[in-house]
């Protein structure tokens, strides 16, 4: 492999398209005043003798010497515009690609990396904070038993990008457009649609805590985030209230909502960990009311005799709510009805039960029970 493909494997990604839309955005057009066979000629901006910049592409990326001219480009773009290398080949990549980044800032006894186990906590954090925001972009809710079939679909499209260092980071990419893609100037893409609702979320969550308000990440499940989401952050932090940095580069391609402009990054602490934790808390509670029950008994439990009043006996229940999601809930029955629930389970009967439903942290609960019909 070429040494400048071993030194920054990211160069591969870049395509003619990305390229041609990263000198377009900063101003380059093309000479259409040369015609080349192979080659399209730009002209950007002025040098210091006045005489306009003028830079040729390959005309197609499978020409044996694309990566070789690409990458001679990049170091000019690096010297004219002041940036690095990786910076340049970053902007580059994400002209049509959301990048979501997730740094760890404090590794401990080991610079710049993580054990196995941490890794996939903060990959499954990730993965559910976009397969949730991605269900509340279909329907906005409080609450998720389960991402929607949408939200699962939407994380499949999503790419596990490169590792970077700074402490120890995991970078996705999320594909809001195709290439040559036509776009509406009025609706955002899904995918970018997605992206701002965390973003949003993640607004909302520090202006929760600078207000002292936790309540306002609570009313604000219709566009930020729902109990699922604030989860998804709290595990990230591997519960014990690890610093994260989480950030944005927005593809130049779409523009972005006006109430994120300036956004790009927050670093989370213990404070904003407390708040989505309330916050989760009462987007999973719902009001007890009265209700009739029908679905198929999964666990029965009673560690001591269940003829003895003072035993404690409980079931789980998979119920469809209202939501049309299968849940589990959990019922607390006297000697009579658990013998009868029984009895209906080993039969493989489904129990209909009527109480008192309601939902909190823990899940869903059916108390006051009036009766048990098999």
């Amino acid at each position: 492999m070429n040494i400048y493909l071993e030194n920054s494997p990211n160069l591969k990604k870049v395509t003619l398209s990305n390229l041609k839309s990263f000198l377009l955005s900063k101003g380059w057009t093309t000479n259409t005043n040369l015609h080349l066979e192979k080659n399209i000629a730009f002209l950007g901006p002025k040098d210091n003798t006045g005489t306009q910049v003028q830079i040729t592409l390959p005309k197609n990326e499978s020409y044996i010497d694309f990566f070789q001219r690409v990458h001679d480009l990049v170091n000019v773009l690096s010297a004219m515009y002041e940036s690095s290398y990786d910076e340049i080949i970053d902007e580059i990549n994400s002209c049509f690609t959301d990048i979501f980044n997730a740094r760890v800032i404090d590794t401990g006894l080991f610079s710049n990396s993580l054990s196995l186990d941490e890794a996939l906590r903060e990959i499954n954090g990730i993965k559910s904070l976009l397969a949730y925001g991605a269900s509340s972009v279909v329907k906005p809710r409080k609450h998720f038993e389960v991402p929607l079939s949408k939200g699962n679909k939407f994380v499949e499209s999503c790419r596990f990008g490169h590792t970077f260092h700074g402490s120890f980071g995991f970078s996705v990419e999320i594909p809001v457009i195709k290439e040559n893609e036509e776009q509406s100037i009025f609706e955002p893409p899904f995918e970018r649609k997605v992206c701002e609702r965390i973003a949003r979320g993640l607004k909302l969550l520090d202006h929760s805590l600078k207000t002292k308000n936790p309540d306002l990440l609570v009313y604000g499940f219709d566009t930020a985030f729902n109990s699922k989401m604030c989860d998804a952050l709290i595990n990230m932090s591997n519960q014990d209230n690890k610093e994260i940095e989480l950030s944005f580069k927005w593809s130049r391609q779409i523009s972005l909502s006006e109430d994120l402009i300036g956004f790009s990054s927050i670093i989370l602490d213990e404070r904003h960990y407390e708040i989505a934790s309330y916050a989760s808390e009462k987007l999973k509670e719902v009001e007890p009311e009265e209700a009739e029950i029908k679905g198929r008994v999964v666990d029965l439990h009673c560690l001591h005799d269940p003829k003895n009043e003072e035993a404690k006996r409980y079931i789980i229940l998979k119920y469809i709510n209202a939501d049309n999601e299968m849940c589990d809930v959990k019922s607390y029955l006297n000697p009579s009805h658990y013998k009868k629930v029984c009895d209906a389970h080993g039969k493989g009967s489904e129990v209909s039960i009527h109480g008192t439903l309601s939902r909190n942290k823990s899940g869903w609960v059916l108390s006051n029970i009036k009766s048990v019909q098999v």
